[in-house]
């Protein structure tokens, strides 16, 4: 059963540290990049939407992520979430991520899972965090590290050219 999670974006933004970023812009753009990353939604089959208030073409948004992304022009996000649970055939599968009330009593009134803001947030970075460890260990390299490796592949890397050029084994 592939659920259909459907982000009330500004609200999210707005309750997190997305809102950090001096510009609306690049808090929306954080948010939709931090979705992109964490996929807090699950499994590749759940669908997600992503819903603004406000128009697209404001800022010139251009995107390549591979879920939904709803500018609602002349209606508030509020009204096209609730006309988006309205026109599924089973609102039991659709879960909205938003910490508005009003939004909260309606999804409840028809049947669809309510997910607060934070726990939204946690959940991604609590699926990120455990599959991480459970695969194998991931760590950074600091850029001294880094420098050490690349110098070392490439010494290796031109050491096997420079063998192949001049016949040497």
């Amino acid at each position: 059963m592939a659920l259909h999670y459907i982000v009330d974006g500004y609200n999210v933004i707005k309750k997190t540290a997305f809102l950090n970023h001096k510009k609306l812009k690049d808090a929306r753009d954080a948010l939709l990049s931090f979705i992109d990353k964490y996929r807090p939604h699950g499994s590749y089959n759940n669908q997600i939407t992503v819903v603004f208030d406000g128009r697209d073409d404001i800022f010139g948004f251009k995107h390549n992520y591979d879920f939904c992304i709803i500018f609602t022009r002349n209606e508030s996000a509020d009204d096209r979430i609730k006309s988006l649970i309205d026109k599924t055939s089973n609102p039991k599968n659709i879960i909205v991520v938003s910490d508005d009330k009003d939004i909260k009593f309606y999804c409840r009134s028809q049947g669809a899972k309510i997910l607060g803001v934070d726990d939204f947030i946690k959940k991604a970075y609590k699926k990120f965090n455990t599959s991480r460890t459970s695969n194998t260990e991931f760590f950074e390299l600091s850029v001294w590290e880094r420098k050490k490796i690349n110098d070392e592949l490439s010494r290796i890397w031109l050491k096997s050219n420079e063998d192949q050029i001049y016949g040497k084994k």
